[in-house]
């Protein structure tokens, strides 16, 4: 079973949102593997490996894919899909990018936490005076965007603790969802990353107290607190209208 972190960088956008669900969160029992879930980790691994190996992702065809109870093949579409991204990424490369594959990075210092607050990037690629980090989506759900992404911004800042500063002048962050067709990339300067920063640590400040207001809204989708939630359940009588409705189909 891998390590969970206590401030993961896939739920700070809801704790920048509603400081008390951090705190609810750490209460209750963490939501299982689905098969959704579990497909998208089959195809990150297969893109790890083909770009630590420098396969193409057709290599991969017929393998199986074994992820905590649930077992996938590779086929021709998955390949595609895989592909793209992987396209993608040796192109930002080029000849002068030094590349790091599902890379731990490690935040809790510069938001001055003891806690355990750390992310996996799917993939960081250092150039001389840019940084750039890739997260690749692979469920064809929900649209995912990188401009002011929680996700990213965290996983630059671990980046620069963990390579350090010198030379790099903006971040880029790229969010790749093949299934959707949807590339998106937040572009920043280094200094407005540093802003975030400490957004970010007074945000967490706030979550860390004991009595920490519960905010509800469209972040409160995929929170494990939902069904005990007081700031939730007071919505009931309204008819949950500032909730987001996760079977509504847009248009």
């Amino acid at each position: 079973m891998s390590e969970h972190a206590v401030l993961s960088p896939s739920s700070f956008h809801r704790l920048m949102a509603c400081a008390g669900s951090f705190a609810l969160e750490l209460v209750v029992p963490r939501l299982g593997t689905t098969t959704h879930s579990a497909y998208g980790t089959s195809a990150h691994n297969v893109a790890a490996s083909a770009l630590v190996t420098g396969l193409d992702a057709m290599h991969f065809i017929n393998t199986e894919q074994k992820v905590e109870g649930f077992s996938f093949v590779v086929d021709k579409e998955m390949a595609a899909f895989i592909q793209n991204y992987l396209d993608e990424i040796r192109s930002e490369v080029g000849e002068d990018g030094d590349l790091h594959v599902e890379c731990r990075v490690d935040f809790s210092k510069t938001l001055g936490v003891t806690q355990s607050a750390f992310g996996t990037a799917d993939a960081i690629i250092r150039k001389p005076n840019r940084l750039s980090i890739s997260d690749l989506k692979f469920g064809k759900g929900v649209l995912v965007h990188a401009k002011d992404n929680p996700q990213l911004a965290l996983y630059s800042i671990g980046a620069l603790e963990k390579f350090g500063r010198d030379g790099i002048e903006e971040i880029a962050m790229t969010i790749y969802q093949p299934r959707r067709n949807h590339i998106s990339q937040w572009v920043v300067h280094i200094s407005e990353l540093d802003a975030f920063a400490i957004e970010a640590k007074v945000a967490v400040e706030k979550a860390l107290l004991p009595d920490a207001p519960l905010t509800s809204g469209k972040h409160c989708q995929f929170c494990n607190a939902k069904p005990t939630c007081p700031a939730v359940n007071s919505q009931s009588g309204n008819g949950f209208a500032v909730l987001s409705n996760p079977f509504k189909k847009e248009l």
